[in-house]
């Protein structure tokens, strides 16, 4: 068999791999990018190994105030960002870390929050 056979049957195998397995993902990163925008948190629940970082992005024209809000969560977190700004963090621990947007989201009576909130857990 010719080398252009040899590497056209393997580009085709692994195609056919690819398409009927999909992508290879991991279970968890060593970061993630949130992006902040008019009343939404892109991909809101994310996962990162411990040690690992947050990028929280102001993608839009307006500030946001993002803040930390479960008080079971391991960390705090206020920060304003103006338009294009970001803020990264590391999470050193295990745990969960809740935070949202505190000018388009609200907390009810139990703390739940609905709205612009998102979620990173570290494990």
């Amino acid at each position: 068999m010719s080398r252009f056979r040899r590497m056209a049957l393997g580009l085709a195998i692994g195609a056919t791999g690819f398409v009927v397995f999909g992508p290879a993902t991991a279970a968890h990163a060593a970061g993630a990018t949130f992006v902040v925008g008019s009343g939404y948190i892109s991909y809101p629940y994310q996962e990162v190994t411990p040690g690992g970082s947050v990028r929280i992005y102001n993608g839009d024209g307006a500030t946001h105030h993002i803040v930390s809000y479960d008080a079971d969560s391991p960390w705090g977190l206020d920060a304003v960002l103006a338009p294009g700004q970001s803020v990264t963090v590391a999470f050193g621990t295990w745990g969960t870390y809740d935070f949202r947007d505190a000018n388009q989201s609200s907390l009810d009576a139990w703390g739940d929050c609905s709205g612009s909130c998102a979620s990173v857990s570290a494990y």
